[in-house]
């Protein structure tokens, strides 16, 4: 079957560079970016685990916001000094 979108030039831009870097043919990688995008998502959570994970999001944000979170840069200068990375 064929379909035709439109894009916008910016999105045809990207689409065009993108095909380029892996030297797949323009319809082909739009093609392939479509499927991926309609296909059903094979990580489907249960409402269990979907509230396991908005619990540990408002944790890590009480966390924050109570002052128990250290900025990345800081966690990283502690972890490069504890094993004597550069």
């Amino acid at each position: 079957m064929t379909m035709t979108i439109t894009l916008t030039p910016e999105t045809e831009d990207h689409r065009r560079e993108r095909s380029e870097c892996y030297g797949q043919d323009i319809n082909t990688l739009a093609d392939d970016l479509l499927a991926d995008a309609l296909a059903e998502d094979p990580d489907e959570l249960t409402d269990a685990e979907i509230a396991e994970t908005r619990a540990g999001i408002r944790r890590g944000l009480a966390d924050c916001a109570a002052g128990r979170a250290k900025p990345v840069a800081e966690w990283a200068a502690q972890v490069r000094n504890e094993f004597n990375l550069p």
